[in-house]
């Protein structure tokens, strides 16, 4: 037998030689081991053979630690009063106090006497995300149960965590208790020169059809002769309440308004509006039928112009009357030039009979000034929230994601 380094040689039993992948040594390849190493929680082969001097044992470091599971809880536990049992509460030198984790104690040094109650932390109240925004169909959350109130008085019956938005309270401040306050910008914040038409709201009905249907600033537009009479829908409009007109509907306005003439003219598939015998031209086939359609008309000396879902589409500067329209709603019908808002009417004109507009129409406002840009926009969000539809406003709407509100 015949040595060469730490290998051997046997001619009865032959075995190739090896090189240590560490020293470099010469041993016959079946001396040589496999190096192994932690990797989580198993050994694994790291390729290098070794001879018995240069084998490491494997690093515990790169083994995973598995914890035992946590306690099981108890009922009824009996921590230790770490609170009464420390010698001092103040946070600094100069006698400045500090608050328990709790946030509902003054903790003062034990020389001091016991603690203190501090006043209540107020409570939080926000609106669950959804469809209307804090609208009336909203939910409205509080951190802690507590009265809920509607600018100062509380709402009966409702004291718990949360609270449901109904259409009486639009346009209220509303509180949890002692919380912050959420108020929702209305139409109401326009002034008392704007009339809104609501269909959820303020209708008189005879069987379904609408004999009068009220404004919010006391205006009222009542049955102009029988059988002209729009008809009411609970939930024809989005699952909202809604008037469904034909070509014969109409109702009169109380007073003596001027109402701009907002008309649908079927050749171009379009609107137009006469402002005292001026007019402004929407673009061809701007207004499509069987679709949720939102219209703004703004009018102030020398100027006019027409929005559509909340995007200008026409101005004009031959306007000499100062008044503000908006209308929400779906074109059904075609074939005639249809009078959505006539002269002292709305949703048809008597003087040009079968003129009314075939469709359905959830709000009409009308305001007797011109709104500011800034209310344009409100207007728009206000309408486009309350009956669900925010989907149709452009982008770049200050209200595409989040409805007005008013800081109170």
């Amino acid at each position: 037998m015949n040595y060469h380094g730490k290998a051997r040689v046997n001619p009865r039993n032959l075995q190739a030689f090896a090189l240590c992948d560490r020293c470099f040594g010469v041993y016959n390849h079946p001396d040589l081991q496999w190096q192994f190493e932690w990797r989580g929680n198993s050994l694994q082969n790291t390729g290098y053979l070794v001879c018995r001097r240069c084998l490491d044992i494997p690093q515990e470091q790169f083994r995973a630690l598995i914890l035992p599971p946590d306690p099981v809880p108890i009922a009824n536990p009996r921590p230790y009063p770490y609170l009464y049992a420390e010698t001092g509460f103040r946070a600094t030198a100069d006698g400045s106090l500090r608050i328990t984790e709790d946030d509902n104690y003054r903790v003062v040094d034990m020389d001091d006497g016991p603690p203190v109650p501090l006043e209540p932390i107020p409570r939080v109240i926000s609106v669950i995300p959804g469809a209307t925004g804090g609208y009336a169909g909203s939910t409205y959350l509080s951190d802690r149960t507590g009265q809920w109130s509607a600018n100062g008085t509380d709402i009966p019956e409702q004291n718990g965590l949360s609270w449901p938005m109904t259409i009486g309270y639009e346009g209220d401040a509303i509180r949890c208790a002692d919380s912050n306050a959420i108020r929702m910008w209305t139409f109401d914040d326009l002034g008392a020169n704007t009339s809104e038409w609501d269909a959820r709201h303020r209708l008189q009905l005879s069987g379904l059809n609408v004999t009068q249907w009220d404004a919010s600033n006391g205006v009222y537009a009542a049955q102009t002769a029988p059988g002209q009479d729009p008809v009411y829908s609970s939930n024809g409009f989005n699952g909202f309440p809604c008037l469904v007109t034909t070509t014969s509907s109409r109702l009169s306005i109380s007073g003596s308004p001027t109402f701009p003439q907002v008309i649908f003219d079927p050749n171009n598939v379009r609107v137009y509006a006469e402002l005292n015998g001026s007019a402004i031209l929407a673009p061809p086939n701007s207004w499509p039928a069987n679709e949720v359609v939102l219209i703004t008309i703004v009018s102030s000396s020398g100027s006019a112009k027409i929005r559509i879902n909340g995007s200008t589409v026409a101005t004009s500067g031959t306007s000499n009357a100062t008044q503000s329209v908006l209308w929400l709603g779906v074109r059904t019908g075609g074939g005639v030039f249809s009078r959505l808002i006539g002269i002292n009417q709305i949703l048809g004109r008597s003087e040009q009979p079968d003129s009314g507009l075939i469709g359905q129409t959830a709000k009409i406002v009308r305001a007797t000034d011109r709104w500011s840009d800034a209310d344009v926009e409100r207007a728009e969000g206000c309408a486009v929230w309350q009956y669900k539809v925010a989907s149709i406003l452009p982008a770049g709407h200050p209200y595409k994601l989040a409805p007005p509100t008013i800081t109170v």
